[in-house]
């Protein structure tokens, strides 16, 4: 499948306001049962996706959403230069370490 086409498609899956519904109800459903990552990686596709044909798309969509490994996203908007949503990321991924490294002096 042309990567354009599996842009599209993943969009149709993951911005239907129903199919949203649904993948946050078989996102419940699927941390009960430690089936997680599928629903990471199809997040993790989409945005990849979307750094290349939508780029101004990315950190409206990163704010909405939390089903994607941080320093996988970071590495993709460092690399392709979306720079709003790197410096989003990147206050992230501080606030991650400070609170380990809060936790770690505790």
């Amino acid at each position: 499948m042309e990567r354009d086409a599996q842009y599209e498609y993943i969009k149709g899956i993951l911005t239907g306001a129903r199919t949203r519904h649904r993948l946050e109800r078989m996102g419940d459903l699927s941390k009960e049962r430690g089936l997680e990552i599928a629903n990471e990686q199809l997040h993790e596709k989409y945005i990849a996706l979307m750094c290349e044909f939508a780029p101004k798309d990315v950190y409206p969509y990163l704010l909405q959403h939390s089903s994607y490994r941080l320093d996988y996203c970071l590495d993709l908007c460092q690399s392709r230069q979306i720079t709003d949503a790197t410096a989003y990321l990147l206050e992230r991924y501080v606030a991650c370490v400070a609170a380990s490294s809060g936790m770690a002096g505790s």
